[in-house]
């Protein structure tokens, strides 16, 4: 089969074989000389002959053959490459001198002759200078600051600390401009572990919503029209499918560059060559690196502005992408949330596609409580594809696709209140039962008040809501309930954990759990609000004057925050009035009257437990002033003293358990407490105790 370089080649040949005639004519080689041991002459005219006719021309008639030649290679590859990297001739020549071994071996052995030296079989500069010319400008253009060496398109071969001269250095074509000269894909292999061409068959469909497809789309069509290209920063999120949507905006290829890299000089010459030579726009993904390390990528991003490579960034609102270019032109353009009329044509959209029909209530449903990104929507529906249904009805199983599709990192931040209980599990008042309808009812509400009804602009599109009252009155259950309701997880933070001592380590905590929640799509629930939402006090010391900063910090991120925030506080009254004013519900938990305690002591125990019939819920009622969680606590210490001696719990298992209760609470139990379950002690301080079930 004829090679694509068989005319680079032939001339080549030439080249060669008039250097080997001056060669032999200015030292006169003897035909057993022994010219670095070994390559003899016989063996070069026999490598020479097999491309040329017999004969025996001259130095003058080989030179006229080159350029001939020369004249007819205006479409050959190489040319082709060197007419779209604006190299000179002599580059051009320089290039393939070096290549001439990957084509065919005895070049080599032609090398190692002329090179005076076997063991050195790559071209020399020296080499090149004379086959070329050797001229100032050429040799100018051999130097370790040309454009050939500095552009990465020939690399000195590695001597292993070796010292040479410099006209002896070998050079070879990197990897990326051999691959593209011998028709492979420009690449090269020592960025493998960092730098992958993005494969074209998982981002040609772009999951974006109509408005943001034309946005690229202009972006895009613009770009296309400046020779050097602005650096393009997408703000955007996995749930938009960034990747996606910056090979879309690229119009060719992309070459995906993945975190974690710390490149060096080579390895960024290295890339834009790569990018050069393909056609292809370079991606990164910010997130991926740790803002301490962002600064590795500066020499990247000058190299390849150097180069006029195309260079896509996403980054997240919250990244600070500036000090990485603060010398290079820069598009933004922002992958915006689609609201809940989008969402819901990208959820019909997306279960068409997968041959999936649900009813439209529940997709309706789905689309408002869940913000979920273009990319985000189109993988739960994948999921419900390949997902048996098991009888769940179609609102289940949409939710059940989206919560496994929402992201974030509350774990490490907060923790999940599974979803134990439902409204006949609440204890309480009728008016606070009937608020807190009205707060599960404001939640589903929300998107059609916000979005449909134009609330979201004059102000935000969150729901906060005040749950108070003191401790055990239900207001984790309660919160736990209405999140149950509507299908969202409910993440607890303790603002307790979150305050720091070290200036600013509370606002970073705030920022991480908003940020989180943000894309989790969970309510979060703040337990324990005292601890931070007090009153701002008077400035008097560094101190107080921090503490105001975090409070107006918290109120910043709860009224920027999109989502549902509960606040429970043991103490409202002591609330700075700047958050009692923002609170969309208060619902008050009062302690529990004694018709509410019989409901309590009667529905925290079991069904499975095995109660005595002497005991006498009406009276615990009555004569103790219980909150449900003080209830739930005595009836699971009553419990472990009746199972451990394997019998029915008892009245006197329940009393003893609220004695240790009272003194736990620092309330020493006396006999009128007691009344007739009180029995004396004989013990020397002459204290009573109450009867347990052994008397």
């Amino acid at each position: 089969m004829t090679s694509p370089f068989a005319g680079e080649l032939e001339r080549l040949d030439l080249l060669l074989h008039r250097e080997i005639l001056r060669l032999r004519a200015g030292y006169q080689l003897s035909l057993d000389e022994l010219r670095g041991v070994y390559i003899s002459d016989e063996q070069v005219d026999a490598l020479i002959a097999q491309a040329r006719p017999p004969g025996t021309p001259d130095v003058g008639e080989l030179t006229r053959a080159a350029d001939e030649l020369e004249a007819r290679l205006a479409s050959s590859r190489l040319v082709e490459i060197a007419r779209r990297l604006q190299l000179t001739r002599f580059e051009r020549d320089a290039i393939f001198i070096a290549l001439a071994p990957e084509l065919n071996l005895k070049y080599e052995a032609l090398y190692g002759y002329l090179n005076n030296a076997a063991a050195r079989r790559h071209a020399t500069i020296d080499l090149i200078l004379r086959l070329c010319g050797r001229t100032p400008q050429a040799r100018g253009q051999l130097a370790a600051s040309s454009r050939l060496l500095r552009d990465g398109l020939l690399e000195v071969l590695d001597t292993h600390g070796e010292h040479r001269p410099e006209l002896a250095r070998e050079l070879v074509v990197t990897p990326a401009l051999a691959s593209a000269l011998l028709g492979l894909p420009a690449f090269d292999n020592r960025l493998a572990a960092c730098v992958v061409p993005a494969a074209e068959r998982r981002v040609a469909h772009v999951p974006v919503t109509p408005a943001v497809g034309v946005a690229l789309a202009e972006v895009g069509h613009a770009l296309a029209s400046v020779e050097h290209r602005p650096v393009v920063i997408l703000v955007a999120d996995a749930a938009h499918a960034p990747e996606a949507a910056a090979f879309a905006l690229a119009g060719g290829g992309l070459l995906r560059v993945f975190g974690g890299w710390t490149p060096d000089a080579r390895a960024a010459t290295s890339l834009a060559l790569c990018a050069q030579l393909r056609g292809d726009s370079v991606y990164l993904d910010l997130e991926e690196w740790p803002a301490e390390t962002r600064r590795a990528l500066v020499p990247v991003i000058q190299e390849l502005a150097r180069a006029h490579v195309p260079l896509i960034v996403t980054a997240t609102a919250a990244t600070d992408w500036r000090p990485l270019l603060r010398d290079e032109p820069v598009v933004t353009l922002e992958l915006a949330d689609p609201d809940v009329r989008e969402r819901r044509e990208l959820w019909q959209r997306a279960l068409a596609a997968s041959a999936i029909e649900l009813a439209a209530p529940a997709v309706a449903e789905v689309a408002e409580y869940f913000r979920l990104g273009p990319a985000q929507i189109e993988h739960a529906a994948r999921t419900l594809a390949f997902t048996p249904s098991n009888g769940v009805e179609d609102r289940g199983r949409l939710f059940r696709a989206a919560r496994g599709q929402s992201s974030g990192d509350l774990g490490h931040l907060a923790q999940l209140v599974p979803p134990r209980h439902g409204w006949t599990d609440l204890v309480l008042p009728a008016a606070v039962l009937q608020r807190l309808h009205d707060v599960r009812s404001a939640v589903a509400a929300r998107a059609k008040v916000f979005g449909d009804w134009g609330f979201g602009r004059r102000g935000g599109s969150g729901l906060m809501a005040l749950f108070a009252g003191s401790s055990g009155t239900g207001k984790t259950m309660s919160a736990a309930v209405i999140a149950r309701e509507i299908g969202l997880d409910l993440y607890r933070i303790e603002l307790a954990s979150v305050v720091s001592k070290y200036i600013g380590e509370t606002e970073k905590n705030l920022h991480r759990i908003f940020e989180a929640a943000r894309r989790a799509n969970v309510i979060l629930f703040f337990d324990e609000a005292d601890a931070m939402l007090g009153r701002r006090s008077e400035v008097k010391d560094a101190h107080d004057r921090y503490a105001n900063i975090e409070v107006a910090y918290l109120l910043q991120k709860m009224e920027e925050h999109d989502g549902v925030i509960i606040l429970a506080s043991n103490l409202a009254k002591n609330m700075d009035q700047a958050f009692s004013r923002r609170m969309h519900y208060v619902v008050e938990f009062p302690r529990p009257d004694a018709p509410l305690r019989e409901r309590l002591w009667q529905t925290i125990l079991p069904r499975e437990v095995p109660v005595d019939a002497d005991v006498d819920f009406a009276f615990l009622a009555r004569q103790f002033d219980l909150a449900g969680g003080d209830i739930k606590t005595v009836a699971l210490d009553a419990a472990f003293v009746a199972a451990g001696q394997d019998r029915p719990l008892g009245m006197g298992d329940l009393i003893g358990a609220i004695s240790r209760q009272m003194i736990k609470q620092g309330r020493p139990p006396t006999a009128s407490d007691f009344k007739h379950h009180f029995r004396p002690s004989s013990g020397p301080n002459g204290v009573g105790r109450p009867r347990s079930a052994d008397d």
